[in-house]
């Protein structure tokens, strides 16, 4: 499927950035994903990821991380400069590649959108009744 790696300048590091994302990041939530997405600083797109002990034992967890990167990388190219959070709380046994892909594709379109439409804060003045 992709190929490339997953090297360090495509991950989230630092539990300031994670936090950081998680915090001010727009949210979505699917079937099995959630995802929050913030724009990022770099030039290049950033994973983070979230696997909760609810989705499974660590061989089924381990499982949805990797594939979880896979569908990342097969995607990044589309995507614009964002860090993003992948999380995932519920069991997903029959996962495959294309399933996370697809799932993750909507999920960061829907965040996209939610951004195009956010409108720009109100400042004082057009708090005041004329």
């Amino acid at each position: 499927m992709p190929t490339g790696r997953f090297g360090r300048r495509h991950r989230l590091r630092t539990r300031r950035d994670l936090q950081k994302t998680l915090r001010k990041g727009r949210r979505s939530r699917g079937t099995h994903l959630a995802v929050a997405v913030i724009n990022g600083a770099h030039d290049w797109p950033r994973l983070g990821l979230a696997v909760s002990k609810a989705a499974g034992n660590s061989p089924q967890r381990t499982r949805l991380k990797r594939l979880l990167r896979e569908a990342f990388r097969a995607a990044r190219g589309d995507w614009p400069a964002i860090d993003l959070v992948a999380m995932c709380r519920v069991p997903w046994p029959n996962a495959t590649c294309d399933d996370v892909l697809a799932e993750l594709n909507l999920l960061v379109a829907r965040t996209q959108q939610q951004t195009a439409a956010k409108q720009p804060p109100r400042t004082k003045q057009s708090r005041r009744r004329k």
